[in-house]
């Protein structure tokens, strides 16, 4: 007995497919980076130290004199001495207008001019204490810096980007189809 019959065929559709793959290319740019330093400069100024000794008095202590000063210490001693001496002439006169007073003003005058003056003596130290005078300036030292300021020039790295998008193409390499066939069908 045969029994009456439905066939189908179905083929499926087949698409075929090319890629093209993206593509991404980076390339970094180097950033610069420029610094200008000028020199510093250091002005430095000084006023130099200054020492003087003066002996002078020291000298004169010890009878160390220059001619210039003995000169002029032999004129002071000669006025001097010249003033004390019209000063006692001047006294002596007065003494023997006032001889009415009785007085002997002649003797008196002898002893006062026989008589010696003392003698004066005493301890002292040669050159005597603080007669060396020393004066001294220390050295004054003055320091400027004269700072520059750096400049200082940046310029920024970049990125340099390529992209090449992907694309997928498409195609159809068979169609699909289906097939019905009947068998054993009678009427």
């Amino acid at each position: 007995m045969k029994l009456p019959q439905i066939r189908i065929q179905s083929e499926f559709i087949k698409i075929g497919q090319n890629t093209t793959n993206a593509q991404l290319k980076m390339d970094r740019l180097d950033a610069r980076q420029e610094v200008k330093q000028s020199t510093v400069k250091m002005i430095v100024e000084t006023t130099p130290s200054k020492l003087t000794i003066d002996q002078n008095q020291a000298w004169s202590d010890m009878d160390l004199k220059s001619v210039f000063e003995r000169t002029e210490e032999a004129a002071d001693l000669g006025y001097q001495a010249w003033l004390e001496g019209m000063a006692r002439e001047s006294q002596e006169g007065d003494a023997f207008i006032k001889i009415h007073n009785k007085s002997n003003p002649i003797v008196e005058q002898a002893i006062a001019n026989s008589v010696q003056r003392p003698f004066e003596t005493g301890l002292g130290y040669v050159p005597s204490y603080g007669s060396v005078k020393i004066n001294f300036s220390p050295t004054i030292i003055n320091i400027e810096w004269d700072m520059q300021k750096a400049v200082s020039n940046y310029t920024p790295g970049g990125v340099d980007i390529e992209y090449t998008p992907g694309k997928v193409d498409g195609e159809l390499e068979k169609r699909n189809s289906l097939k019905i066939d009947f068998t054993n069908i009678y009427a």
